[in-house]
């Protein structure tokens, strides 16, 4: 099944699963990147040198966890500018007379 972290059902992983996503979410935003192929990067946790290989995608970063669990978590902002076509588009600004 596919989830988007940090919101993920209590009891929809099982309990390995879920530490796990729970780790790399807050150690994805801290990473290094190491190699990028096409939307495949794989990223080093700069805590415990672990690679954590995603995809890039509007959607975010997404990891396999094993059988059919996969995780999407914000992608890491350094991750994000390699990747231009993902960065949200600005948004015109608005005052109480209209444009600014």
């Amino acid at each position: 099944m596919f989830f988007k972290y940090p919101d993920i059902p209590s009891g929809s992983l099982s309990q390995d699963r879920e530490a796990r996503a729970k780790f790399l979410g807050e150690r994805l935003p801290r990473s290094k990147t190491v190699d990028i192929q096409n939307r495949q990067v794989t990223l080093e946790l700069v805590d415990n040198g672990e690679l954590v290989v995603g995809d890039v995608a509007h959607s975010g970063f997404t990891v396999y966890f094993g059988g059919f669990d996969w995780v999407t978590f914000p992608t890491p902002q350094h991750v994000l500018q390699k990747f231009p076509q993902f960065l949200p588009l600005p948004q015109p600004a608005y005052d109480d007379d209209g444009l600014l």
